[in-house]
């Protein structure tokens, strides 16, 4: 694992950075549009986010689910997923397992996924 931690995707404060071997915690505060989390994927490390205070919009493959405090939401690797508050701030925590490592988060430029960083589908002979 490296030391080097992910760099902020979007414009919001992080209030909490944990890491440990078999997960890292991020607490993040955002304010609106503006400072949100911006439409990023993880190849590796699923999520769950875990609203803290207000009302936070959670962005996960196109569906939006509205969080208020104590409410999860669960982001599966390779899912584009964004954040923002709703009506005032907000504040939320993510977990993610295995922990958020700096090679693995991608923000979204409209682009196609690496071929490198492609699963073989159903679809595809992986014996060979």
């Amino acid at each position: 694992m490296t030391d080097e931690r992910p760099k902020l995707v979007g414009e919001y404060d992080l209030v909490q950075d944990f890491v440990n071997n078999n997960m890292s915690i991020r607490v993040l505060q955002m304010d609106g549009d503006d400072n949100a989390v911006g439409p990023h994927v993880h190849y590796r490390s699923s999520q769950v986010y875990i609203g803290l205070s207000g009302k936070a919009a959670i962005t996960c493959d196109g569906v939006e689910h509205i969080v208020n405090p104590y409410d999860i939401v669960s982001i599966p690797v390779r899912s584009l997923h964004a954040a923002r508050a709703v009506d005032g701030p907000a504040v939320v925590m993510n977990i993610s397992v295995p922990p958020l490592r700096a090679d693995d988060q991608s923000p979204s430029l409209g682009e196609k996924e690496a071929p490198d960083m492609r699963m073989p589908s159903t679809e595809t002979d992986v014996d060979d």
